[in-house]
Order: structure tokens, then sequence, then C-alpha cells
């Protein structure tokens, strides 16, 4: 069904409502615009099935409404873009989210699982994938358009019950509850400028004097693509943006410098440029931003990484959970730097935190302390943990 009515929408609020839970998934293109054009949103209850117009249908609210509703249970697949959207209309988190992809690497499916991949092997249902370089925005939509919208929704509380299920049998719901707080946190949709040089990888090449004119670039650069609606690298590119902190040059013409500024931008942006390079000079050394936490570049500390990696891997294969959910070797390489005494400072690693140290946490630092010890299954050929008897 598409709804493009204004009754019929406010008619399948009402049946979320009543319901108390619903699958939910957006259609949306954003490689022209700063900000998602929201082009088409589908919803599923146990029977009802709908897709919604927002062309025709006008203001979203009652649909924001729902989907921040705590006595709401939202059911969705890789939801963090779909719940940006609906932090970006509403200025409100959804409190109360089930990410079928998140139950997916606890109950053994690996690390981040498609929707298609995942119904095909937990419900043995194929979907098309005809339709994965549709342009939403286009309108009449045809038939196979639309069927290919609606399946993405139209399994999603059956695959719940059933992941459900699996992690109660498992005794993992709480681990769920535990990965889905950061949905319910405002900080993870805010859209601040002043963080915006945190996403650049190639920032880890900057000093801390540059690392502040980086801050100040990427915040205009930011705020410049929002208020005029465009992609951020129409303003300035990545690596064009590292280059201009790294120069850190004090007047427009010194702009000509830099490989792929083009003349355009130049003429358009050169004066707002150097302004904000001139405002990251001004920043005190204390004020300056800390470079990003690196693995160690120590050859010995890289092979111990490895070891502890081991053990994750092992403790992956036994569990069933995503490799990766577990921990990066950026985590791993934090957590024997604190086990050692060697960096007390910033939060603990996730590895180190909740379910996980439960896992596999407690036994990396019996490792780090040479109390447990990793050899081969001659049956199976395959590493294992072996106890403290057979390691000595």
């Amino acid at each position: 069904m598409l709804i493009q009515d204004r009754k019929t929408f406010e008619q399948t609020i009402d049946a979320i409502r009543e319901a108390g839970s619903f699958g939910w998934d957006t259609e949306f293109i954003q490689d022209r615009t700063y900000w998602p054009r929201l082009c088409l949103v589908q919803v599923s209850t146990s029977d009802r099935v709908a897709a919604i117009d927002p062309f025709e249908v006008g203001d979203l609210s009652p649909l924001w409404d729902v989907v921040t509703d705590p006595e709401i249970l939202v059911i969705l697949h890789a939801g963090a873009q779909d719940l940006q959207i609906a932090y970006d209309a509403s200025s409100r988190v959804a409190q109360n989210v089930f990410d079928t992809q998140i139950a997916a690497s606890f109950a053994g499916y690996g690390d981040s699982i498609s929707y298609a991949g995942l119904l095909a092997r937990e419900m043995g249902v194929r979907l098309s994938k005809k339709e994965t370089m549709t342009d939403w925005s286009r309108r009449p939509l045809t038939d196979a358009q639309l069927a290919y919208a609606l399946d993405d929704v139209r399994h999603l509380l059956p695959v719940h019950d059933r992941l459900t299920h699996k992690l109660d049998e498992l005794g993992r719901l709480a681990w769920i509850d535990e990965e889905h707080r950061a949905y319910g946190d405002d900080r993870t949709f805010q859209r601040d400028p002043r963080r915006a040089w945190e996403r650049l990888s190639k920032r880890r090449s900057l000093d801390r004097k540059a690392l502040a004119v980086l801050r100040e670039v990427a915040a205009w650069r930011e705020e410049t693509a929002a208020t005029q609606n465009v992609p951020r690298n129409r303003i300035l590119s990545d690596d064009v943006l590292v280059e201009v902190a790294r120069r850190a040059p004090g007047k427009p013409r010194q702009l000509a410098a830099i490989r792929n500024l083009h003349e355009g931008v130049q003429r358009r942006y050169g004066a707002d440029i150097i302004s904000a390079v001139e405002r990251g000079l001004q920043v005190p050394d204390q004020e300056r931003p800390e470079p990003a936490r690196l693995r160690s570049e120590d050859p010995a500390r890289a092979r111990l990484v490895d070891l502890m990696d081991q053990l994750v891997q092992i403790r992956a294969r036994e569990t069933g959970v995503g490799r990766t959910v577990l921990a990066t070797r950026l985590d791993l390489d934090r957590a024997a730097a604190i086990h050692y005494g060697e960096n007390s400072g910033g939060d603990l690693p996730p590895i180190l935190r909740g379910w996980r140290e439960e896992l596999v946490g407690r036994d990396l630092r019996r490792l780090l302390d040479g109390e447990l010890r990793l050899g081969v299954d001659p049956v199976a050929r395959v590493p294992r943990v072996l106890s403290g008897d057979a390691a000595g």
C-alpha cells in the first residue's frame, strides 16, 4: 500500500500506536545535498505493510512522535541513518529500538550482515536486488519499486521475534540493550560543526597546532555546506581541507599553491578560509586538540596485540559473536597500555567494559599476566585457549 493522503497516513500512525511496535525503514538520497532528502518511509505492523510518500503527505511530525515514543518499539536493520533523519527532523532520539543487524551479530551471523543476507539465512526469504540503484525522488513509483521498498520492512517483526528468542536462550538480551544505548544518546546524532574534523582520517598526520586550524576550517566547511545544502566536498574536499590546515596560509593568494583547490573556490571562499585559519592559529596551546590515539608502532607491542587478537577470534568463533563487534586492534592496543600502566587517561575501551569484559576482557587480562596460554586443537586444527594445567 502506498499512502499519499493525510487521512490514511494518520490512520496508519494510530495503528502503530495501538500495535505498540513497528518495523521501519526509509529511502533517501544525499549525493547532491548536505541534508538527506527523505523520499519514502516504509512501516509495518503485524497486520499491515505500507509506504508513506512524504512528498504528498506533508508534515511527518506524527511519525517522528511514534519513532521517539519510549513506549513504542522501533524495529529496523542497520538503522543509524534512519534514526539520524528522525533526529534531524524532531531533535529527539528514539528510546526503544531493536536493530536486527546488531542482534544478528550476537546470534552467530557475523559483524554486519545485510538485511537480505539475514532474511535468507534466518527465514529462507530471498529479496530482489533490482531496485538497488533507484532514484527514489522520481515519481510516479513503479510497482517493482514499491514492492522492493515494502520488502524492506515486511519481515522485520518476524525476524525480530526469532532473534529475540535465540538471544534469550543464549542469555544475551542484556547485551543488546547495552549496544542500543548509543541510539538513545543525543550525542550520537548531534551535528556539531566543531567536531567535524574528527571524521577526517588524514588528520593523523597533523600536529596539535595544525589540528587547531583543521578544527576551525572543518567547522566553517560544515556550517557552509549545511546552510547552502550542498555536499561538504563541493565546498572543499577532505584532502584540501587537511592540506590547508598543514600549510596554514595567511593570505587568500597563498591558497593557489594547494593542488585541487579550484580557482572558483578561492574566489568565492578565500577570505572565509583564511579567517578560519587565523582563528585556529590563535587557539592557545593548552586548548589545541589532542591527536587521535594511534596503535603503538612498537613491533613488540604489535606482536602482543596479534596474540590478544587471536584470543578475541577464538572467543568470537566459540560464541558466534561478530569478531569486530568484540574489539578492534586499536581497542586491544589501548587495553594492553592500560593493563601495563602506560595509559590511564580517557574512557576504558569497550573490551574492558560490560558484557565484553565478561566474555573476553577478563581472559585478556589473564593472558597479559601470563596466566593463560593459547594453543592448537590437534583434532579441529584451530587455535584454542589452554587451561592453566595444560599450559604448565
